[in-house]
């Protein structure tokens, strides 16, 4: 429990392909909130993130905002990607 809410462990897959390190994992609270993370990296392609949250908890929805998340189609989304390159 943490700041007075209790979370779920994340389940999912984290590999390796081609140089890049893949990640999809999710989970669900007590409270049906949920979370879905898809996100890969490289050196050489960059990076992406996608993170999906579902909760009609005021609290947690006050610091999704203050995160950066936006509403979308009642689920809010945090997406975040860097190019990449050589050095």
């Amino acid at each position: 429990e943490q700041y007075g809410k209790s979370f779920n462990a994340l389940e999912g897959n984290i590999s390796c392909d081609a140089g890049r390190f893949l990640l999809a994992m999710s989970g669900q609270s007590d409270t049906s909130d949920t979370v879905q993370i898809n996100a890969e990296a490289g050196l050489l392609t960059g990076s992406k993130a996608d993170i999906r949250v579902g909760t009609e908890d005021g609290q947690i929805i006050f610091v999704l905002n203050q995160l950066g998340f936006t509403r979308q189609d009642g689920t809010w989304v945090y997406t975040y990607s860097t190019q990449g390159g050589r050095p």
